[in-house]
């Protein structure tokens, strides 16, 4: 999910009146890191803030699986702009996949994380 351009952000402003652009841009920033915690948590079977329980146990599972593989995923790697953005834990044993994904806000130089969220995954056969 992209963020907004600084654009849409001074649109919302002037429409919104009092609040700075940085207000604006921070709102926008929870507010889509509220809505991709919620698509995962009704992804895992769960409801939005109730949390998701079984995720958290395929979690402990894949972790303490013997066969256990991890894979990074970097943007611009070898850059001086490398960041990690997404983590695989899979477990074959387990027959599931948890993958974690770190969203980043800013430009080259200057790149923050502003989200993270977890997803779950079956194993194809």
């Amino acid at each position: 999910m992209a963020l907004p351009t600084p654009e849409q952000i001074e649109q919302v402003h002037k429409q919104l009146g009092n609040l700075s652009v940085n207000d604006i841009g921070a709102l926008v920033s929870l507010s889509i890191q509220a809505l991709v915690e919620m698509q995962s948590a009704i992804e895992q079977g769960g409801s939005p803030g109730g949390g998701g329980g079984s995720t958290e146990t395929t979690y402990t599972q894949i972790m303490n699986a013997n066969d256990l593989g991890i894979v990074y995923v970097y943007a611009d790697a070898g850059t001086a702009d490398e960041r990690l953005t997404e983590i695989t834990y899979s477990s074959t044993t387990v027959g599931s996949s948890i993958s974690e994904t770190i969203t980043y806000a800013g430009a080259s130089g200057s790149y923050r994380p502003v989200s993270r969220s977890r997803s779950i995954a079956g194993i194809p056969e």
